[in-house]
């Protein structure tokens, strides 16, 4: 924020033609090394040394306290803590993590008697100012609210905080617990913990993260997009995201696609790739002229569309049929619900289709066209609207009095200094009590927009700000007409403003918030019938805009969208030339993100300290704000530095990789996330214990999805078995994560199941048949109605990025093949090409019978540029009989693990060469015995003799 407002105060200056101005920068909660950074930005960028005011983040009055509690037992104790501490006058604010836990935590303390009620982001604006409004007069005690959208709420007697869940940061952390005691009186601020805490908040970062391959992908559609005239991208996220050009890690279902498409945008420039400027924004407002679906049937049929039209047609007539009278659509959102388009067509194409249908419906009578609006009006309460219109145009004529006295010869054109606080203050002698110079800054805003449809086209003044309070003044038109346009304004908005209250059923009760609707022909027909009023007018139609808008600056009303479908377009200008977004250009925000995992350990130790004692907790954080963070880590993290960039508890990162107790095993769990790699496996040495450890490693400590991996096994028995194991070691964030064997799969990218109509089985499929389709779909052989090869392929692969693979030696051609195809091998860009780790022991191939072979996994270094590894301690054979199997091995001379003898692990080096066999076993004492016996009968009975 801070980069972007230094490019502004720059751009500004330049373009007002003046010095920079003097600055002033504000933060609750900076630690040294960002304060360091904000000094230095400004001083660089602007030639401005901003001098530091430090007050320190204590607050004596307030008592902070760690609890540590289970995850299933905070709901009861947030209950018995509010039993506990909460007085009969004061108020609580309870913060957790998720919206959802806030709506299931406020209504269980509501069914508990407390007045309690949930707010967060997803809350309409009116619901979130009815609970505002209602817990500053007490008429709701509890707030629930989320961790950071909660620090808006600000009420004088909290006497209690708690977080049901840690936040992101020790700054969210006390900004949030800062919301009690505002009185300065005594107030408690409780944190619950439970040590599974910091992996939900690593979840929740992870859940906004971008990767280097999703920004790379976002350039690569606006490179290929269609440019409008002006050689400008006009698009949406959505319809970026739509393009089968585009494969991120997140797709239109995320409900943040928008807000990562932005983001994506905005680093693509400031690293130099692209230039954003204005939106681009389509509207298109109405409202059926048929109430039923059979209505419109009827009608459409008449006009003789064609079968595409006709179905178009009714599929956006139902949908608007049933809206809400203040729903609104995006163009974005009724094109994901039409058929189709041609494989030629753009994803922009079906918006603007979309808007095209909308205005071609509007001109066959199906819909009216007249401008829909509705507001929120303030009804039968003490400040009711027309009485809030009455005292503000009053406030008005008064301040304009005033300010023609002070400069009563001025001439259009020429600037007069203006004081709003000297303004105010002689308002407040004349006994207008509601003014103060924020409300006076609002008026001359207001009157320097005055102009059209009530006196030429300019506004009434200019106004622009000068210094501290102190503004500039020039009039666009004498002090007569000035009055004149502000009375006809005036007018006009009382007139509409009657409009819009008739409109108000009789039996409606008194709220500050009642929604009204209307149409733009209710209020020019109102217009109307002022005769004096309508002769005064040039321009009705802009007119009662202007009058429509003062109402709503002024806040008289508020203004909300009627039934609308809009297409919000970004506009993009691409920089010449095809350089890649590379990893140095990713740095900077993988910086940041780094810089997340640290605040969370922070918060986590600050937690886990507070458990313990609340006097070094509290420590920490003095020395969290004070320290730079290199001597702040060596103060509170000795020893366990590393773990400060890891995305996971150290708990965690124990159970994961350093509980393996094996450094071969730990390097590769532990692996950079974008490397191929090939693990040659003995027998016996962990291959299916590595994969779950390392998709366990993607999950809790890269963060990868968990829709984005997917596990290959040979059986279905290895299936149960790693799902099993994976949810013992990564909890709730192993679900999501693909487990197929290779047929399973198979049977899924080909929409095929085993399964059908009562439960019962189909004859045995055809496998192999399956499989090759399978192939066949994602190499773009089968052709798709309405798809191209390479979206098809993208929606098979459902955001797959990452592919683990055991026992590879057992694959066969077919299955060499699906994998091959899985990966992208073959295909041109890097960035649409899987990463994969294989586990396989090419020294056994037991399925040879139907048709395996060992030279799939010879050929996966060259397939794949791969990293080969070597694991090779045996956990499970005896000493003895390693050696013999490496002395028969040895035998056999293409090999690939030819220089990498099988051993024993080192846990059981000193164990005896026998293993247990060498005291039940007297004779062979453990001892390989070869006993020849002649036909395989014969070997069969020795056996089991």
């Amino acid at each position: 924020d801070y980069l972007y407002a230094v490019r502004f105060i720059k751009e500004f200056a330049e373009k007002q033609k003046m010095a920079i101005p003097a600055i002033q920068c504000f933060t609750a909660t900076a630690k040294v090394d960002v304060k360091q950074e904000i000094l230095t930005l400004f001083q660089e960028k602007l030639g401005r040394e901003l001098r530091l005011f430090e007050s320190g983040v204590e607050r004596d009055n307030l008592h902070f306290e760690v609890q540590e509690v289970s995850g299933t037992g905070k709901v009861k104790r947030v209950h018995e803590l509010l039993t506990e501490r909460l007085g009969d006058n004061g108020s609580a604010i309870v913060y957790c993590s998720t919206r959802k836990a806030t709506e299931s935590l406020a209504g269980h303390l509501a069914r508990q008697g407390w007045e309690a009620a949930a707010f967060h982001a997803g809350l309409e604006a009116p619901a979130k100012q009815h609970i505002q409004e209602n817990f500053l007069q007490g008429a709701i005690r509890i707030i629930c609210a989320t961790n950071a959208f909660g620090m808006g709420i600000d009420k004088d007697n909290v006497r209690l905080v708690i977080h049901a869940d840690i936040p992101g940061s020790l700054e969210n952390y006390l900004q949030e617990a800062g919301r009690a005691g505002r009185d300065r009186q005594e107030a408690d601020c409780i944190l619950l913990f439970d040590e599974q805490d910091i992996e939900s908040q690593f979840a929740m970062s992870a859940f906004s993260r971008l990767s280097r391959r999703d920004i790379a992908q976002v350039l690569r559609g606006l490179r290929s997009a269609k440019r409008d005239p002006d050689g400008d991208v006009v698009l949406t996220p959505t319809e970026l995201l739509r393009s089968e050009r585009v494969e991120t890690s997140f797709d239109l279902d995320d409900p943040a696609a928008g807000n990562k498409v932005y983001t994506a945008v905005s680093w693509l420039e400031r690293a130099g790739f692209v230039e954003r400027n204005e939106n681009h924004t389509q509207v298109f407002q109405g409202r059926p002229r048929v109430r039923t679906m059979d209505e419109a049937r009827d009608k459409i049929r008449r006009l003789h569309l064609s079968a595409g039209q006709e179905q178009r047609w009714l599929l956006l007539l139902e949908t608007l049929i049933n809206a809400g009278k203040d729903q609104s659509f995006s163009a974005d959102q009724l094109a994901e619900q039409l058929p189709p388009l041609a494989e030629s067509a753009r994803p922009e194409d079906a918006t603007r289709l979309v808007l095209r249908t909308l205005h071609d419906m509007a001109a066959a009578g199906l819909i009216r066209t007249t401008l829909m609006l509705s507001a929120f009006v303030r009804y039968k309460v003490q400040r009711h609207s027309p009485l809030l219109l009455e005292r503000i145009c009053n406030l008005e004529q008064t301040m304009l009095d005033l300010m023609e006295q002070e400069a009563p010869d001025a001439e259009p054109g020429q600037w007069q200094n203006l004081s709003l606080r000297q303004l105010n203050q002689r308002l407040l002698d004349l006994g207008q009590e509601s003014s103060n110079p924020e409300s006076l800054r609002n008026l001359l805003v207001s009157v320097s927009r005055d102009g059209q449809g009530l006196a030429g086209q300019r506004g009434s003044i200019d106004f622009k700000h000068y210094s501290r309070d102190n503004y500039r003044v020039r009039l666009q038109r004498d002090w007569q007409s000035l009055r004149k346009t502000v009375r006809r304004r005036s007018r006009a908005a009382s007139v509409i403003l009657a409009a819009i209250m008739a409109r108000v059923p009789p039996a409606t009760p008194a709220s500050a918030q009642v929604l009204v609707e209307f149409s733009a022909e209710d209020l020019l027909t109102a217009l109307r019938g002022d005769l004096v009023l309508i002769s005064e007018l040039t321009d009705p139609l802009a007119a009662m805009d202007r009058a429509l808008m003062f109402l709503h600056e002024q806040r008289v009303i508020t203004l909300q969208h009627g039934l609308g479908v809009f297409r919000q377009a970004m506009t993009i200008r691409v920089q010449p030339g095809r350089r890649a977004y590379t990893r140095g250009d990713f740095a900077p925000l993988a910086h940041h993100y780094n810089e997340r995992i640290f605040q969370v350990h922070v918060m986590n130790e600050y937690a886990r300290q507070g458990a313990g004692k609340i006097a070094r907790a509290l420590h920490l954080v003095l020395a969290y704000f004070s320290m730079n963070k290199m001597d702040f880590v060596r103060r509170f993290f000795p020893g366990r530095e590393e773990i400060l960039e890891r995305a996971t508890s150290r708990q965690s990162f124990q159970q994961i990789v350093e509980a393996l107790r094996n450094p071969e095993q730990e390097s590769l769990v532990a692996a950079p996330e974008a490397r191929n790699i090939l693990v040659l496996a003995g027998p016996g040495s962990g291959k299916t214990r590595v994969v779950v450890h390392r998709c366990a490693y993607l999950l809790r400590v890269e963060r990868v999805p968990a829709r984005s991996i997917l596990v290959l096994c040979f059986n279905r028995n290895a299936v149960s078995s790693l799902r099993r194991r994976l949810r013992q070691l990564a909890g709730a964030d192993a679900r999501g994560v693909a487990v197929y064997t290779y047929h399973g799969l198979a049977m899924r990218l080909t929409g095929r199941s085993l399964a059908t109509a009562g439960g019962k089985r189909e004859e045995q499929p055809d496998f192999a048949n399956i499989l090759q389709q399978a192939v066949d779909l994602l190499k773009g052989k089968i052709e798709i109605d309405g798809l191209e090869a390479d979206e098809y392929r993208d929606r098979l692969l459902s955001g797959w990025h990452y592919i683990l693979v055991d026992e590879y030696q057992d694959i066969d051609q077919a299955q060499y093949e699906l994998v091959s195809a899985l990966s992208g091998r073959t295909l041109d860009e890097q960035d649409n090409r899987l990463t994969i780790m294989a586990v396989g022991d090419d020294d056994q191939n037991i399925y040879s019978f139907r048709g395996t072979g060992v030279e799939f996994i010879r050929r996966f270094q060259d397939d794949y540029q791969a990293e080969v590894r070597f694991l090779v301690e045996n956990y499970r054979s005896s000493a003895h009989i390693i050696a013999a199997a490496n002395m028969m091995i040895r035998q056999e001379k293409i090999r690939m693990k030819a220089h990498h003898p099988i051993r024993i692990n080192r846990q059981r080096r000193n164990d005896p060469a026998g293993g247990r066999w060498t005291e039940l076993d007297p004779f062979g004492r453990g001892r390989v015995q070869c006993v020849e016996v002649p036909g395989q009968d014969g070997q069969a009975v020795s056996l089991m003799a």
